[in-house]
């Protein structure tokens, strides 16, 4: 399971370093995104694109703001395991983050070179299932950045949803954050 949690949190980092390089599709209206190999879907915010040549390992939809110099962004991350199966999410949640303690969640960015400060964290639900949002910020050459994490399993899939901005952003961007967050649906593969 530790594994699992360093994968996860390198992949989230390279999506915050990568991103900026990648090609956007022209989504002027409202649109709704949907991955059918790993059985989920969600609405892309207003004003914002889906990036279509997706360098970053692991992450299965990426979509960023298009306003000029908007820096704010979200990334899901899927990994589908018959062993997921087996336990709930809540059950997870209590594995990977004992006590509601995000220690381990804390020292994976740390080794992974970046100096997290933590923010908050809380438990959610996403698609009726319970989630855990860890929010942090991270510092990546010198810039400094506002992210957090929401992860949940569910029908057999462990799911990370990331949003990152620049902390004097990360408030404007709630909405757009909200509205991906409150429309993400687990369906059938």
């Amino acid at each position: 399971m530790e594994g699992f949690k360093i994968i996860i949190s390198l992949v989230f980092l390279l999506v915050c370093c990568f991103s900026s390089i990648s090609a956007y599709s022209d989504t002027s209206a409202l649109q709704t995104f949907e991955n059918n190999e790993f059985g989920f879907s969600f609405t892309i915010p207003p004003g914002w694109k889906k990036l279509d040549n997706n360098l970053v390992p692991g992450v299965k939809a990426l979509v960023r703001s298009s306003a000029k110099g908007a820096s704010s962004n979200c990334n899901i991350r899927a990994v589908l395991n018959e062993k997921f199966k087996s336990i709930s999410s809540k059950e997870y949640i209590s594995m990977v983050y004992p006590n509601n303690d995000p220690s381990d969640f804390m020292s994976e960015y740390k080794t992974s070179g970046f100096n997290p400060e933590f923010i908050r964290s809380q438990h959610m639900s996403i698609d009726g299932s319970d989630a855990v949002y860890v929010e942090v910020y991270i510092t990546n050459q010198g810039h400094i950045f506002q992210t957090f994490n929401a992860q949940f399993l569910k029908n057999g899939g462990l799911y990370t949803i990331g949003c990152t901005d620049i902390p004097k952003s990360f408030s404007s961007s709630k909405k757009e954050f909200s509205i991906l967050l409150d429309s993400f649906k687990i369906h059938s593969r």
